[in-house]
């Protein structure tokens, strides 16, 4: 095809608009506002953000996903606070590396088990998104090992309706 065609083409098409036997419609408005909005959406996606901005929306959703309470949050960052408190608690009661070890399969394995879900075990600052106190947890100076320690449900059976028959013999 050639310029001149081309050419050509478009002033046909603009002698068919000024033509009144031929009727032009107009795209309706709710039409306007989706290209309008289309538009919008892909001026704004080729606007290409820098490595830093990248980066600091990285940190800043880190830091939201540990601000919640204890309960909300996922099991793999429950393991990862409750390994940072094991850090602290190896600093505190100067743990050797076997110990530690020991210490940090402990806390996994009551994850795994959901031991700490209730918001009653586990002291959790969610604003600094850290552990301060794991209630259940106790150290033995002597064998210088940790135990959990959970309150049993000691309630008693219910007993189920008595019969009509149950009660008279009572009597």
């Amino acid at each position: 095809m050639d310029l001149k065609d081309i050419l050509e083409e478009n002033e046909n098409n603009n002698d068919l608009k000024n033509n009144p036997n031929v009727k032009v419609h107009k795209k309706p408005i709710q039409l306007k506002d989706i290209e309008r909005r289309s538009r919008n959406s892909m001026q704004k996606k080729t606007t290409e953000l820098s490595e830093t901005d990248i980066n600091k929306m990285i940190d800043a959703e880190k830091d939201k996903k540990y601000n919640q309470i204890w309960t909300r949050l996922d099991n793999g960052s429950k393991l990862n606070r409750l390994l940072l408190y094991s850090e602290k608690c190896k600093e505190e009661y100067e743990l050797s590396d076997n110990e530690h070890k020991k210490l940090q399969k402990l806390l996994i394995s009551a994850v795994n088990k959901n031991k700490f879900s209730k918001i009653s075990e586990i002291n959790y600052d969610k604003d600094n998104g850290n552990i301060t106190e794991i209630k259940v947890l106790q150290f033995n100076e002597d064998t210088r090992t940790f135990n959990l320690k959970f309150q049993e449900n000691k309630s008693k059976p219910k007993s189920g309706s008595k019969s009509n028959i149950e009660r008279l013999l009572k009597q």
